[in-house]
């Protein structure tokens, strides 16, 4: 009988190792029950029996073969999941004949089914879900956080891609293994990325290379001028001599000013502020030197200072640091009024700040290092603890210790108030968090984590705790010490948490440097990489749309929810210990290592920093172009949703011009500023008035009208279009003249300043000067790959096209280039003069508008616009720039002088001053 029931027993094993999963589980027990499964509703059990946890209950093995054989070999297992993955997400994918569908086939995991491969089961698809399939590849590839967080935008968040050193050494990783379509295709997206980063990055080390090389010939020009009169006659021996010197002092004076402007801009990536002061400098170096001349740019003895101050005070953040003489600063807490910071010291010391930077008190109680510090959410307390295990509670009124105790934890590394302002929740070395009422008695206390806990938070609602701590985990937990989540999945300790304001997730950041979003039950929601070093600290902004992260890389990241780099704060030199943004979300401040306090303005809260005074969401899609009217107080804009829109320059709009079913492709101002003219893809234009009345209508464009152009004298108008012609009108409506002559679509067409010619040019290549009788005067052929935009001088002595090729060419009226520069990668498609003919505005593909002089070295760029920008104009008096483009956007851009710039300077600088005089002393603001 013992034997015979041993060869029973047998038999079913051996029957069970041949069954399915479905087949294994119908016949396995319920623990404490003598019955199958088959028995009870398989609904209510089959998720806890067999895919949760399967790993452990997978017995016989069955679910663990099938994952073996997808991982039997290394070089081809991103294939298989990213093609597993395709079967899961869309259900069912054409069949073929890859080897990898083969070893997917092999392996059990799909089947094909009526020439399609599907999943095999309803259980597979549960066991080896989107979750597994993520974190199978999450472990094999080294850009795991990257790429999921590239395919979740839709491949379309850049700041997702590889670059520089990590492109490489995903490259190398991926050059001996067979990988999914998905891996290949973000692989390629990075390559393409970091050669427009290189590419940018060489294109503005070649305008600085520009300046100093155009310097060096100036200089060199005016020592051979000076040698020249030198030697011209003993007579004027002495005088030349004198000028000679002179010169040559000059001249080595705006070299040694255009090195200086490159050398700030070069700082600017690692130290805001002081990059700033020394572009200041350089530029107050640059006033002093042309003194009360009034002279044309192109006769400055240094243009480097313009464009690094307009750079640097573009991109700047860093509004204001001072050292707080504490050592290390550990934690930083921001009042809730907004008004006062208090720092926590390695040195024991709690200090008590106003936002310039100036000290108004210092708190002296504990003995060795304070790690955190909390204001009370009525801002009446302070509390603070650290080294010696010590909570103290100050009071802000009297500014005197309200209560001491000892929370017998250790060290205590973080300490924070309930809501209410009621309780204080303190983290303790010895693994423990503790409950105190104002008192400083303990109302409960538990063991929250194996090892240190590093941080304790309330939720807004102040019902829960959440802890994060040494072992790995963090934890939510009600005021009883009972748990109620556990959030797994850094590898390593948890530093950091912070509650999302409406209480409903929570974000974590560690030593594994990632960042990782939970909902309340414990469930992670995304994560990313969020620095190649550990992240200490993690905080939601008051509006609950970003998240700031700061750590060891001495960098600070501000964040969407999805994962994408809004904004990077460099100028800590080491750790980064402390972070807060300020109750209005405008701003955040940091502390860390090397002592100092930094405070920065947030992007969507730094308009004083740029040079746009305005920016409208003007029109429904794309915006093409963009007017002054001649007495420079209005703009006209023409977009695709077929309207036209009149604005003052406070960004009002005036009045409003539609065409119905029709697509606006240009807008102009008559020169007396009464009229002005549409030209649409329709093939017709009109002329209006300006309060929107049509008064003609011209219609004999077969194809859309791309350019038009009002004669000086404002007796005509000039039309071209996509088939290659062009008109000239009266404003009566009368065909004057028709211009045949282009092979492809006219592009660009403008009358000269004397109003007895014009210039076309377009897809050919070509520029075309015809009389107003339609007469071709004269043509040459240009090698700009298409001609995008052109225009005449105010003097009418030379023109500027704008090319397809990414060029910008000055030309004579003799067809001879007078200069050839690069502007933007993929294309110009806007240029023209400003009002005095020394500098040029253009427009381009990759989204920036640029002031050029017309040697083409940059004095400025504009950058804000998503996508293209279709259309750049100066206003007639020379100080305003507009643009419109892709994103529907017009902005209106000051044109800053060196003036300007240094008085804008003055006022980023305004509360750094108050705390370092010496520096406003040297920097001569006031």
């Amino acid at each position: 009988m013992p034997g015979e029931r041993r060869d029973t027993e047998t038999r079913r094993r051996g029957d069970a190792e041949n069954r399915n999963p479905t087949q294994n589980f119908i016949h396995s027990p319920i623990p404490n029950s003598p019955f199958p499964i088959s028995h009870f509703p398989i609904s209510q059990i089959v998720r806890s029996h067999i895919i949760e946890n399967w790993e452990f209950q997978d017995e016989p093995e069955h679910l663990k073969t099938i994952r073996d054989r997808l991982f039997r070999n290394q070089n081809n297992l991103g294939e298989l999941l990213g093609l597993y993955q395709e079967i899961w997400q869309q259900e069912t994918i054409p069949a073929g004949e890859s080897s990898g569908e083969t070893e997917l086939l092999l392996s059990g995991l799909v089947i094909k089914q009526e020439g399609k491969l599907i999943v095999s089961n309803p259980i597979y698809r549960e066991v080896f879900d989107q979750n597994w399939v993520e974190q199978e590849l999450g472990k094999l590839r080294p850009y795991s956080e990257t790429i999921t967080a590239w395919l979740a935008s839709n491949c379309q968040d850049h700041s997702r891609l590889l670059l520089g050193s990590a492109l490489q050494d995903a490259l190398a990783w991926a050059a001996d293994k067979s990988l999914s379509n998905q891996d290949y295709r973000y692989l390629a997206a990075s390559q393409e990325w970091d050669k427009r980063e290189v590419q940018i990055a060489l294109e503005a080390q070649q305008q600085a290379n520009r300046i100093l090389t155009k310097a060096q010939k100036k200089a060199w020009r005016t020592l051979r001028l000076g040698l020249a009169g030198l030697a011209m006659s003993l007579f004027f021996a002495s005088a030349a001599g004198i000028w000679s010197n002179f010169a040559v002092k000059e001249v080595r004076t705006g070299m040694k000013l255009e090195q200086a402007g490159v050398s700030a801009l070069r700082q600017f990536a690692s130290g805001e502020i002081e990059a700033l002061l020394s572009a200041m400098k350089v530029g107050q170096e640059l006033k002093t030197l042309i003194g009360e001349q009034q002279l044309p740019l192109e006769k400055y003895p240094a243009i480097s200072p313009l464009w690094v101050l307009q750079t640097i005070l573009e991109d700047i953040h860093e509004r204001n640091q001072f050292n707080t003489a504490q050592g290390q600063v550990n934690s930083v807490s921001i009042s809730p009024n907004g008004q006062y910071l208090a720092t926590a010291g390695e040195d024991g010391t709690t200090s008590l700040w106003d936002l310039s930077g100036q000290k108004l008190t210092q708190f002296n109680r504990h003995q060795g290092e304070v790690y955190s510090v909390n204001f009370s959410s009525d801002g009446q307390y302070l509390a603070t603890a650290g080294d010696d295990g010590i909570v103290c509670l100050w009071e802000m009124s009297r500014q005197k210790l309200l209560v001491q105790f000892s929370t017998n934890q250790g060290k205590v590394y973080g300490v924070n108030f309930s809501p209410n302002r009621q309780y204080l929740a303190t983290a303790g070395e010895d693994g423990t968090t503790s409950l105190w009422n104002l008192s400083g008695k303990q109302l409960t206390q538990f063991k929250s984590h194996q090892g240190k806990v590093y941080s304790v938070n309330f939720s807004p609602d102040g019902r829960y705790l959440a802890t994060t701590g040494e072992d790995g985990t963090a934890r939510l937990w009600n005021l009883f010490g009972k748990q109620l989540a556990q959030f797994q999945g850094h590898q390593g300790p948890v530093f950091s948490l912070s509650f999302s304001p409406d209480g409903k997730s929570l974000a974590t950041t560690g030593e594994d440097s990632t960042l990782r979003l939970w909902n309340l039950s414990g469930k992670q929601l995304v994560q990313w990489k969020s620095s190649r070093d550990w992240v200490y600290n993690v905080s939601f902004s008051p509006d609950g749309e970003r998240l700031v992260t700061g750590g060891a890389d001495g960098t600070a990241r501000l964040w969407d929810l999805s994962g994408q780099q809004l904004a990077q704060f460099n100028g800590h030199q080491n750790w980064i210990y402390g972070m807060q943004f300020t109750p209005d979300g405008q701003s955040l401040v940091t502390t860390g290592l090397d002592g100092s306090l930094r405070i920065w303005d947030l992007p969507e809260q730094d308009n004083l920093s740029r040079s746009y005074l305005w920016e409208l969401p003007a029109h429904q899609g794309e915006v093409w172009q963009v007017s002054f009217s001649p007495d420079g107080q209005n703009l006209a804009t023409a977009g695709e949703d077929g309207k036209v829109r009149l604005w003052n320059l406070a960004g009002k709009q005036l009045a409003l011009l539609s065409k119905p079913q029709s697509q606006l492709r240009d807008v102009v101002f008559s020169p007396d500023g009464q009229h002005l003219a549409t030209a649409g893809r329709d093939g017709t234009a009109q002329i209006w008035d300006l309060s929107g009345q049509q008064l003609v209508e011209l219609t004999p464009h077969q194809a859309t009208i791309n350019s038009m152009s009002f004669s000086p004298d404002g007796q005509y108008l000039a039309t071209a279009d996509k088939d290659g012609v062009a008109h000239i009108w009266n404003l009566s409506g009368q065909q004057l003249a028709k211009l045949t002559g282009h092979t492809q679509s006219i592009w660009s067409i403008s009358f000269s300043p004397d109003g007895q010619q014009l210039a076309t040019a377009g897809k050919d290549s070509k520029v075309i000067f015809w009389s107003l009788s339609g007469e071709k005067l004269q043509q040459f052929q240009t090698s700009q790959d298409g001609i995008f935009s052109i225009n005449f001088s105010p003097d009418g002595e030379r023109l500027v096209t704008a090319g397809t090729d990414t060029t910008v060419r000055l030309w004579n009226l003799f067809g001879k280039q007078l200069a050839k520069f690069n502007t933007h990668q993929g294309g110009v498609v806007s240029v023209s003069f400003s009002p005095d003919g020394q500098r040029l505005v253009t427009a381009g593909q990759n989204g920036t508008a640029k002031l050029l002089l017309l040697s083409g070295l940059q004095i400025s760029q504009f950058k804000g616009h998503q996508g293209r920008i279709y259309s750049a104009s100066f206003s007639p008096d020379g100080k305003y720039v507009a643009t419109a483009g892709k994103d529907g956007v017009v902005r209106l851009w000051q044109v800053e002088g060196l003036d300007e710039l240094l008085e804008r300077g003055c006022n980023w600088l305004k509360d750094y001053f108050t705390n370092h005089p010496q520096v406003y002393e040297v920097q001569e603001c006031g």
